[in-house]
This record gives structure tokens, C-alpha cells and sequence, in this order.
């Protein structure tokens, strides 16, 4: 099968569902990535914003996936923290899912997100608007969501952290940022059939196949926990997160082609 993951940002996918991605690869199947933004302000420092830190996270992506054994990498253009959900976005993800082609798709949950950053829900909005309408529907999973129907048991753990770790400009070198994701897949594992640590998505299109149509639901409780977790201590303010503007910068969305080569303006 062809499986498409949609990252909002550069580090999405290794951090909440990398053991999914990997076991897909190792089972033959052509994984590719297509990133939404270049995380152009996924730091607080202000003199590393923009297209400087964006050549990092790019290149820390291409090493991400490369170790996994991702078969494409795509960037979408769309600049951190100020993505769309209009016309020409749609349109834009509309005609690369026709391009690609998949069978399986992967990407965040619209409705029941666990992460309200604004790229996430502006990714997951375009990527369900334009599943919606396609006449042959792939498969759907969406990711980073408290409402999850099926799970993954979290294999592959080795190479899962050091993909992870790749991503050294977000942190994820040290031992308590992984640390934090394999958390994630622990509170998952709690509502999981025989695993202790899982990737959980809701899936969609297809729950007719599913063994757990009614799976347990998570308590008020917990999912009061992933809101704090995704969006309290793991958020900064956003006076803080988007100085400063794009226009500051020189940024302009679209500046590099699909395979992240930067275009002459």
C-alpha cells in the first residue's frame, strides 16, 4: 500500500505516531511524509526565526525519515504558525492527494485534537474537507486525538527514539523530552488491548473491519490531562511564539518546491 502521513510541523509524526510509521515500512509498505510548514518559529529565539531555523528543521526531517526508511518526503510551503484553511489551501492538498495517490492517509483529528495549535487544526480541516470529496476515499486515520478508536502497540521503540531524537532544535536530544512522548503512548496503552505503551487514532471510513468498535472511553479526567499537556506546559504564549511577523523575516509561503529546494524569487 501507499501511506501518506501528514506532519503539521517537522517533528509531528515522530513524536506521536513514529512506531505506526515505522512498522508500516518494515511490513513493505511505501510510507511517505508530506510536511505542512517549515517551522520557521518553533523556538523562542527570535535570531534563529525564520529561514534559518527552517533550514534546520528541514534538514533534521530529511535525517528523521531517512533513518526510518521513509521513501518521500514532501514539503507543503506553508509557513509555522500561519497556515490557511481557504480556498487555495484546499485546492493545494486537493491535487497533491490526487498526485500521490495513497491508500492509507494519516494525518491530525479536526474535531477531537488533543494539540489546538493552529497549523494542526489548519492541516486536519483541509486534509478531512478534501477527504470528504474524494470519490475514492483512502484510508483515514487521524492522529493526535482523545477520541481514538483503534490503537497501535508501540514496537520498534529503539529506532522510534532516535528518529525522534533527530530533532535536536525542539529538544528532543534530551532524555525527558523523549521521555514525554513515551509518556503519551503510555496513557494510550491504558485504554489499549494487551499493550502497555500505544498509538491510538480514530479511524474513519473503514469502522465496519475494526475488532473494537466500541472501544473504552477515556474519562473526562484524562483527556483534561492531554489538554494540559499539549496545550498548558508544552505551549508558549502566542506574544511569544509568532514574533516576529513573516514579513520581518522575508518569508513568503511557497518559497521552496515539494522536495524542500528553496525557489529563486
Amino acid at each position: 500500500m501507499r501511506v501518506l502521513f501528514f506532519a503539521p510541523h517537522p517533528d509531528d509524526v515522530e513524536f506521536i505516531c513514529a512506531c505506526t510509521e515505522i512498522d508500516l515500512i518494515k511490513k513493505g509498505h511505501d510510507v511517505m511524509m508530506a510536511c505542512f510548514t517549515g517551522g520557521e518559529y518553533g523556538i523562542s529565539r527570535d535570531d534563529f526565526k525564520g529561514e534559518r531555523l527552517s533550514r534546520i528543521r528541514r534538514r533534521e526531517l530529511k535525517e528523521s525519515t531517512r533513518l526510518v526508511g521513509v521513501k518521500k518526503l514532501y514539503w507543503m510551503g506553508f509557513i509555522d504558525g500561519y497556515s490557511r484553511f481557504d480556498k487555495e489551501s484546499i485546492k493545494m492538498v486537493e491535487e497533491f492527494i490526487l498526485k500521490v495517490k495513497p491508500d492509507v492517509i494519516f494525518a491530525p483529528d479536526p474535531f477531537y485534537s488533543v494539540d489546538r495549535h493552529v497549523d494542526h487544526i489548519n492541516l486536519a480541516k483541509n486534509v478531512y474537507y478534501v477527504w470528504c470529496r474524494l470519490k475514492k476515499q483512502p484510508i483515514y486515520l487521524l492522529y493526535y486525538t482523545y477520541m481514538p478508536n483503534y490503537y497501535v502497540p508501540a514496537r520498534h521503540g529503539k529506532i522510534a527514539r532516535e528518529a525522534l531524537k533527530k530533532h535536536v532544535s525542539q529538544g528532543f536530544s534530551r532524555p525527558f523530552s523523549v521521555g514525554f512522548s513515551w509518556f503519551v503512548k503510555f496513557l494510550f496503552g491504558c485504554f489499549a488491548p494487551h499493550a502497555v505503551f500505544a498509538e491510538a487514532f480514530r479511524v474513519l471510513g473503514v469502522q465496519r473491519f475494526l475488532k473494537h468498535k466500541n472501544p473504552v472511553r477515556m474519562p473526562k479526567l484524562v483527556k483534561k490531562l492531554f489538554h494540559l499537556l499539549f496545550n498548558g506546559f508544552a505551549v508558549m504564549p502566542d506574544e511569544m511564539q509568532y514574533h516576529p511577523t513573516p514579513e520581518q523575516l522575508g518569508l513568503k509561503e511557497f518559497r521552496y518546491d515539494l522536495d524542500g529546494n528553496l525557489l529563486s524569487t
